[in-house]
Parts: structure tokens; C-alpha cells; sequence
């Protein structure tokens, strides 16, 4: 593409070479203006406008300056110019022509105005209706090589503007609002501040001197740093890029050798930056090398830091392919559960200690001022569209605050706007959770299937680096299948159908903490002291029922030697509220036993546990003290527990829950 682009700038060249050679014998040289426009429009197909005067100061290295050029742009265009020139100066050496090099000692642009665009249809406004000499024309000046590249001494341009639309959509917008640059033998340097799709941006590129730059058996020298910031009135947020390394004939489809360090606040935001889909993430730092091959971009063995994780891994883009593809290897020795937050549009966690930037913070709190744990983060259908995808992310070692997770494998693909994380698997001690994750973003509002598995999980994972690890056994399972729509993970909930199930037979469980659910104080406290011996669970399942976001959760029973607890309960998933009761009976007899339901409530975000013996539900702080009364009161009553604590019908039990789940495959998706 942006060989053709620099086609019309080609033509233009063409143009004004062709006049310096008659410039020294015409004494008006504005009777070269509709020359020159005649040639440019039967090259082209287009009208070139000069408004202004073309004066001419003769001399083996003569100054040129004009004004108002406007080179017309396609007709079904939204601009009228393609490119757009209010000032444009410069010097040229006329002998260095006779030698094929193009040497400007000075070049000064004002008000320069370049407009790419292109069509539904795939259609560019770089492409001519011309005949064969505008091609021609162009190719005789344009570089091929490095060493074709024309010298500039002194750069200055003010007030430049690229923009870059498909389908009358802007994707990539330029400001530049100054840039300065030289070049000699000691190097070269360009210096260059404005906006990037109205970020704030700062740009600065050296490199060796031009005799190197024109010597293609040698690699040639250069950095380049990148900065930008976030536009106004937004939260704090950055994007850094620096590279230094060698490049090869890069003008001819040659080689880079550069060494980049990319950081930022986001990993998002390399979306409209760079057109580079990628999930949110903490602020970030990778280091890898940077290489270019045909129609492939490649940053092969980054390694650096995400969030509070360490990420290494290889990344490919291939820009030619239509929508361009990435394929991408993330690899992790250390990684903080938290940080994959962005994978459901949710901030990392923002505690003391965590890494967060400035925007996720906002987020995290305005979250919590909610009293909500599910993101409601818009899932943005155009970056589905934007990219294919094939990403794989390998995870060792996990740090988590809650659930135990061992590592983690993570595959994802993107292929015409349907998202899949298929397999998805976090494994715990011998077991695994299995998630195979469907997002289809070729329909509006966006459709969602979630199937899953719980296979073998072994149930001292569940209490790992806790006193009751050692006294735990048992392995878990379970099947779940939801489906929803909506343009967001919290909408989603909100409208979720499906159902599942876990269950475990024949384990065991610490003694001391089915004592202390049963709220048998003598008891404990003999366990504490004497020994934690473990003690046989004969069942334990949960069925949940999702109909339209509301979950019921219905049975839920765990039936011990010592205790038998039930529950049932419902969660409301679009106000994120729970209303569950669990009731323990102990089999043994205890003077000191407390015998009370427990009232889980209200929110997700802030779960409140008490004793709920007059079962009056969730509400303020006057039901929970006349609950917790009443408990105590109940708790010196003659027990019932030896009436209600028979032995569950386990394997009834078992057998009816997994025989209600409705098999995955029959069920389609709503």
C-alpha cells in the first residue's frame, strides 16, 4: 500500500524534475505550471492545482517555492484532495542528479494534508485510472532501496495531517505539529511531536551517518522511541516504544535487526494504535526482537513483565492476509490469577500491592462502588472482526487468593467474528477444571455458550495451605452447560439459561471443620486438642438450575459419619444477590452444640454469613441480631438433630442429579 501511496507523490517529483531541467533557460517559470498539471492529470487521471506562484532562484543548487498545491482525489472519495500543500520549499543539487542520487539540502512543508482511503469494495484512492507512464514515472524516481533513498539535509514540516479510512471510517489519524531533522556524515536525527489517533505524540529517530545509509553491504545503525499519552479528559494512560538495532535494505522488502522494548498501561490499547487486538491487561513491559519479512511482522522471545506476572512468548502478524492474522505462544512461570481479569472485561485487582494502571483503579472502584463483582464492560464487536486470531498462553506456576489453581492452558481462536477459548484448562493437585468457551460476534447481540467440566478435582486442593489439607480427601465432579445473549459478560449473566452439578462420594473430610459447621463448641475444642482425625463423607452434591439469570440452587446436601448439612437458595445474577440456607444436624449429641441454620446473603461482592433460626432471611442489621437471638435461644432447646440427621440417600441422590442434566449435545445453545 504505501508503495502505491508514494506513487502520486512519484508523479509530483517527476514533475519537478523534468522542469529543473529547462528551470535555468525560461525566464517565467509559472509558464511551466499548466505543464506540468497536464502531464500529472494524463499520468494520473486526476487534476493537480498550483495556486500559488512557482518561483525559481537559478543556481547549480536552485531554491523552489510554491504555494497552494492540491492533487485531486478519487471521485468516490470523501476528501476532495488526496494531498493537500499550503507552503512547500526546498533546494536541490542538480550535478548530484547527474550522479543518481537525489540531494536536497533543504526541505520545508507547511499545511501538508495526505488523505488514504479506501472503499467498501476494498478499493484505493492510490490506485490510478492513469495510463502505464504514471507508473513508469514513479517508479524512475521512487526508492527501491536504502540506497536510492534521497539525502535531506534540513527537514522542517508544521501543521501535517495523515489520515487513513476504510469504509468511511477513520483507522489511523496523524498530527504532526512540528518535526525537525537533519542529516550529514556524523548521522542522521529527526525530532517530531503531535497527535496519534489524538493521543499526545513524541517521536525521536537517529541513525549513522547518510554515507552508511547508502552503503547497502552494510547494516545500518538506528533507534527509534515512541511515546504517547492518553487524549484528554480520560484517565492517565501510556504507550511507549523504543528500538535500536541494525536494518538491511528494508526499502527492498529486506530485514530488520532491531531490539524492542514496548511498554504501556493497557495492552488494549495497542488496538488503536497499532490495529493489534489483544485483551486488556495491567500496565506491561516485553523486550524481544523485532523482525520484518514480506507481509509478516514478527516479536520473537519477548520476555517482561504483565501486571504483577512474569510473560515471555513469540508473536506473528500477518498483515497481507484479509483480515490480518496473528498467531501468538504466551508463556508463564509466575503468573497472578488477577491479571487475566481482562479476559471478561474486568479490572486486575487493585489491592495493596497489585498492578493496576490509573484507568483500571477507576474502573475497580466504580465496581465496587456498585456492589458488583461481574464487569459490564461492552464487548466491542468491531475488534472480533478486526483480526484472526490463534493464541496459546501456558501458565506453570498460579498465584491465587481464592480458588487453588495448580496452571493454567489457554487456547483462543478468532476467525470471522466468533471467539472461541477451546480448550480452556486450570488444573487443581491431580484434577481439572475444562472450559470450552463460544462467543459468536457475527450476531447481534452477541450469542455466548459456556460448557464445563470438573474432572477428579481432589478435595484437599480446595483447602490447600490450610490446616485441613492433610485431613482432606475425596475427588470432585461435576458438568456445567449454560447460554445467553447480550453485549456485555454482566448482560450475559443476567439473561443466562442452563443448569449444573457437582458431587463427590466416598472421601473424607477434617473432623475439626465439620464440628465447627455444625457449631459444636465441645467438640471442636476436644478435636483441636486431641487431633484432627478425618471423618468419612458418605455423599456431597449441589445441583443449580439457571433460568434467565435467576439460579436455583436446589439440592444441596453433605452427608457425613458426623453431619449432615442441606441447603437450597437462589442467586439473581442481573442484581448479582443471594438468598441461600444451609442447615447442619449433627449425628452426635452435644450439650454444647449450636443447632442453627446459616444465612448466606446479600450480594455477590460482599457475601454476609449468620445464624438464621427463625429463617427471616436476608435483610438489615435488626433481622441479623434477632436472628443471632434467637439462635441462642433455640441452640439450649432439647436437640432435634438425632430426628433430622438420618443418613442421606446417596446414591439415590447422585443418580437422580446427574441424570437430570440434560446432555450438552442435546441441548442447543438459546
Amino acid at each position: 500500500m504505501l508503495r502505491k501511496v508514494a506513487i502520486a507523490v512519484g508523479i509530483l517529483l517527476a514533475g519537478a524534475v523534468a522542469a529543473l531541467v529547462v528551470v535555468v533557460a525560461v525566464f517565467d517559470f509559472n509558464r511551466l505550471k499548466p505543464l506540468i498539471t497536464s502531464q500529472v492529470a494524463n499520468f494520473s487521471g486526476r487534476q493537480l492545482e498550483i495556486g500559488g506562484d512557482l518561483n525559481v532562484r537559478k543556481s547549480l543548487i536552485p531554491t523552489v517555492e510554491t504555494s497552494g498545491i492540491q492533487f485531486e482525489n478519487a471521485k468516490w472519495a470523501k476528501d476532495r484532495e488526496f494531498v493537500a500543500i499550503e507552503k512547500l520549499r526546498f533546494r536541490i543539487k542538480l550535478l548530484e542528479l547527474l550522479r543518481g542520487r537525489v540531494v536536497l539540502p533543504y526541505v520545508k512543508i507547511e499545511g501538508l494534508r495526505v488523505n488514504l482511503e479506501k472503499d467498501a469494495e476494498g478499493q484505493a484512492n492510490w490506485e490510478f485510472t492513469g495510463a502505464s507512464p504514471a507508473e513508469a514515472a514513479a517508479e524512475a524516481i521512487l526508492p527501491e532501496g536504502r540506497t536510492d533513498f534521497p539525502a535531506i539535509g534540513e527537514l522542517s514540516l508544521r501543521d501535517t495531517r495523515v489520515v487513513y479510512r476504510v469504509a468511511g471510517k477513520t483507522l489511523r489519524d496523524v498530527q504532526i505539529d512540528e518535526a525537525t531533522g537533519h542529516s550529514d556524515n556524523r548521522g542522521v536525527a529527526l525530532r517530531a511531536q503531535g497527535k496519534y489517533q489524538e493521543r499526545p505524540l513524541r517521536l525521536r529517530v537517529d541513525g549513522d551517518s547518510v554515507g552508511r545509509l547508502w552503503a547497502a553491504d552494510q547494516p545500518y545503525p538506528i533507534e527509534i522511541k515512541l511515546e504517547t499519552a492518553a487524549p484528554p479528559d480520560t484517565p492517565k494512560e501510556r504507550f511507549a516504544a523504543h528500538a535500536k538495532g541494525t536494518l538491511t535494505n528494508a526499502l527492498d522488502g529486506g530485514r530488520f535487526g532491531l531490539k524492542l522494548t514496548v511498554e504501556g498501561s493497557d495492552m488494549a490499547q495497542l488496538y488503536p494504535l497499532a490495529g493489534v487486538v489483544l485483551p486488556k491487561t495491567p500496565p506491561y513491559s516485553l523486550t524481544g526482537k523485532l523482525g520484518h519479512k514480506g507481509g509478516e511482522w514478527r516479536f520473537d522471545d519477548f520476555q517482561g513483565r504483565m501486571g504483577d506476572s512474569d510473560l515471555g512468548g513469540d508473536l506473528a502478524i500477518r498483515t497481507a492476509a484479509d483480515p490480518p492474522r496473528m498467531d501468538a505462544r504466551f508463556v508463564s512461570d509466575k503468573l497472578d490469577f488477577d491479571d487475566l481479569a481482562g479476559l471478561v472485561g474486568a479490572p486486575p485487582s487493585t489491592e495493596e500491592g497489585e498492578t493496576a494502571s490509573a484507568e483500571q483503579k477507576a474502573a475497580a472502584k466504580q465496581q465496587e462502588a456498585e456492589e458488583r463483582i461481574i464487569a459490564a464492560t461492552a464487548i466491542e464487536l468491531e475488534r472480533l472482526h478486526a483480526m484472526d486470531i490463534h493464541a496459546k498462553l501456558d501458565a506453570t506456576h498460579v498465584i491465587t487468593k481464592r480458588i487453588p489453581i495448580d496452571n493454567v492452558s489457554l487456547t483462543i481462536v478468532i476467525e470471522d467474528g466468533v471467539l472461541q477459548a477451546k480448550p480452556a484448562r486450570f488444573k487443581l493437585g491431580e484434577g481439572a477444571i475444562d472450559l470450552a468457551v463460544t462467543l459468536h460476534a457475527d450476531s447481534k447481540p452477541v450469542r455466548a455458550e459456556v460448557e464445563g467440566d470438573l474432572r477428579n478435582v481432589p478435595l484437599w486442593a480446595l483447602f490447600k495451605s490450610t490446616a485441613f489439607q492433610d485431613e482432606s480427601s475425596g475427588v470432585l465432579d461435576g458438568r456445567m452447560h449454560l447460554g445467553s445473549e447480550g453485549g456485555s459478560v454482566r448482560e450475559m449473566a443476567a439473561h443466562a439459561d442452563g443448569e449444573a452439578f457437582v458431587a463427590m462420594s466416598r472421601g473424607k473430610i477434617s473432623h475439626l471443620l465439620m464440628e465447627l459447621i455444625g457449631l459444636d463448641v465441645f467438640e471442636s475444642i476436644g478435636a483441636a486438642i486431641s487431633g484432627d482425625e478425618p471423618i468419612e463423607i458418605r455423599c456431597a452434591l449441589a445441583k443449580l438450575e439457571a433460568e434467565n439469570g435467576r439460579v436455583k440452587i436446589d439440592p444441596l446436601v453433605m452427608d457425613t459419619t458426623d453431619t449432615k448439612i442441606t441447603g437450597q437458595g437462589e442467586v439473581d445474577l442481573a442484581s448479582e444477590k443471594i438468598n441461600m440456607l444451609l442447615t447442619p444436624y449433627s449425628k452426635d449429641f452435644s450439650p454444647f452444640t449450636l443447632r442453627s441454620p446459616i444465612r448466606v446473603g446479600v450480594n455477590l461482592a460482599d457475601l454476609d454469613v449468620f445464624p438464621d433460626a427463625a429463617k427471616l432471611g436476608p435483610g438489615d442489621t435488626l433481622k441479623q441480631i434477632v436472628s443471632t437471638t434467637l439462635s441462642a435461644i433455640i441452640g439450649l432447646l432439647p436437640p432435634m438433630d438425632m430426628v433430622l440427621a438420618n443418613d442421606s440417600p446417596c446414591r439415590d441422590l447422585l443418580t437422580e442429579v446427574r441424570e437430570s442434566i440434560t446432555e450438552v449435545s442435546d441441548t442447543p445453545a438459546r
